[in-house]
């Protein structure tokens, strides 16, 4: 029996591969996508193991913490877990997990941009009530920085059509 012919796609001769085909492989080496999904895999991961152990017994202590205090903790958590799910999508390269991680990124720049406003601003307060300086603390605020840097670039680079190309 004689076998069918099989035709090539039109597209392939092309040089074009269509959106839909399975054979649209990534290449094999660790782009910015696997760094950025590694990189809150641990930090979500770690969150995790540091925060939610203690939860019960935070939430429920009306002696241990302020309403404040109770509400950060519940973010810091809640952050954490939206992190660590939008992390398994971005392993997936699914559309949602790219926009989902872009806004948390967002989120994390501005919260860290606040911060340094107000350590910058309680410094130069502390300076001035107490005649002293307060070097290391500022030295402290060089990783808030690079923090601030790295996710304005992972949000730049996630925000590019190269990288947005690659999601379903």
């Amino acid at each position: 029996m004689r076998e069918p012919v099989r035709r090539r796609d039109p597209e392939l001769r092309r040089g074009v591969l269509s959106a839909d085909r399975s054979d649209t492989s990534e290449p094999r080496y660790l782009n910015i996508i696997t760094v950025i999904a590694l990189l809150f895999l641990v930090e979500s991961s770690l969150l995790f193991i540091s925060k939610v152990p203690g939860l019960a017994q935070i939430l429920t202590d009306p002696n241990g913490m302020s309403y404040l205090q109770k509400a950060k903790y519940l973010y810091d958590v809640f952050m954490a877990a939206c992190m660590f799910i939008t992390v398994f999508g971005l392993f997936m390269r699914k559309k949602w997990a790219r926009i989902s991680m872009i806004l948390l990124l967002v989120l994390g720049l501005a919260e860290g941009l606040y911060m340094l406003i107000y350590t910058h601003v309680a410094i130069a307060e502390l300076e001035t009530n107490l005649q002293e300086s307060f070097s290391e603390m500022k030295q402290n605020t060089l990783s808030r920085w690079v923090g601030c840097l790295l996710y304005a670039f992972f949000i730049s680079r996630l925000s590019s059509a190269k990288v947005k190309a690659r999601f379903k």
